[in-house]
């Protein structure tokens, strides 16, 4: 078995915690992001073979606008050499920094993302002209708490989280009954390559699982490739709880509209049904309200048509790539080893 990323690392004297991490795609090592007492926000970081390297100050030099917009608040999110996110003090909103030439690329999808306001409430973009050239990607602010947040949080009532969920479920019907328009179309194969990216991340890491593991992932890929096609329409196809913000005195808003396309209705459907379901293992959310969220996720379902063996097929390639992507989450690896051997 390959190791893999530990829980804290040392550099700059400092003990860091690893709060994610990424597997890199030539194998090398992972991308980090920690984050350490006395430090504001997160930083970036790499590990490779027990060699660690964090970033001393807020500066990539595949993102060069960083530095510079991590002067106007606090990095909240920040993936070395692909993208970071500020969360901007003076006047709210977030910054996305993309690398030099990708800002229109996210742009484009948030315009795309339009189809979306037939439900939802979406963030404006709030750019500066000049933004886009120096990869840069302004949000005004949400109102309102995710639904992950809203899950965790013994304080909100059960009625509220019900609500909640509900809310979702209505405007992501509209959504379903809707028209696609014209978008990029991720079917099923593209799902069943995904799956196949995330399983050779994992099994290096996988020991004697790793035989079981793959027979699971060539199961559910085939599954997902020979089984009847389901109908299509607008997918976010990165929808889970975090993606879902919620205030009760407006409509449901979305998040991160970057990955925005055509595809069976049963994607989003099954991904979020799968976070649901990890939510739950790693005691994030109750059993009540588990299900709560099933029941709104399969409402949709059956009130426009949604194929049940679709979703089922969905959730199950979700799962597996969940448990490949906790693999490389220190906090969460003991429950992803244990979700990927019960898949």
């Amino acid at each position: 078995m390959t190791a893999l990323v530990p829980r804290r690392v040392a550099a700059h004297g400092r003990t860091w915690t690893v709060r994610r991490a990424w597997p890199r795609a030539a194998g090398d090592g992972a991308d980090l992001e920690v984050t350490a007492d006395g430090i504001v926000g997160v930083r970036a970081g790499r590990w490779c073979g027990g060699d660690v390297r964090v970033a001393e100050a807020v500066c990539d030099r595949r993102l060069p606008a960083l530095a510079d917009v991590a002067g106007a608040g606090e990095v909240v999110s920040w993936r070395p050499g692909r993208r970071a996110v500020v969360r901007i003090a003076r006047g709210g909103g977030y910054a996305k920094v993309v690398r030099e030439g990708a800002a229109e690329p996210v742009l484009a999808a948030h315009a795309a993302g339009a189809a979306f306001s037939a439900g939802f409430a979406r963030a404006a973009v709030t750019s500066a002209p000049t933004d886009a050239a120096r990869g840069v990607v302004r949000f005004a602010s949400l109102p309102g708490r995710t639904l992950f947040d809203l899950g965790s949080d013994r304080r909100v009532a059960e009625a509220e989280f019900a609500r909640a969920w509900n809310g979702w479920a209505e405007a992501w019907g509209m959504l379903l009954d809707g028209s696609c328009g014209e978008l990029p179309l991720h079917d099923a194969e593209a799902e069943a390559r995904v799956l196949e990216q995330w399983m050779r991340h994992a099994e290096p890491h996988l020991g004697g699982e790793a035989s079981a593991v793959r027979r699971t992932s060539d199961r559910v890929a085939e599954e997902l490739v020979a089984g009847p096609r389901g109908r299509a329409a607008l997918a976010h196809r990165d929808l889970h709880d975090k993606q879902v913000m919620w205030d009760a005195s407006s409509r449901p808003g979305l998040l991160d509209l970057d990955t925005v396309t055509i595809a069976e209705a049963a994607l989003d459907l099954g991904n979020l049904r799968a976070h649901v379901a990890f939510r739950a293992a790693q005691g994030r959310l109750e059993p009540s309200r588990t299900a709560v969220a099933r029941a709104a996720i399969d409402g949709v379902a059956r009130a426009t048509g949604v194929e049940p063996d679709r979703v089922h097929a969905y959730e199950s390639a979700t799962r597996l790539r969940l448990g490949a992507l906790y693999l490389f989450r220190p906090a969460w690896r003991e429950l992803a080893l244990r979700w990927l051997r019960s898949a």
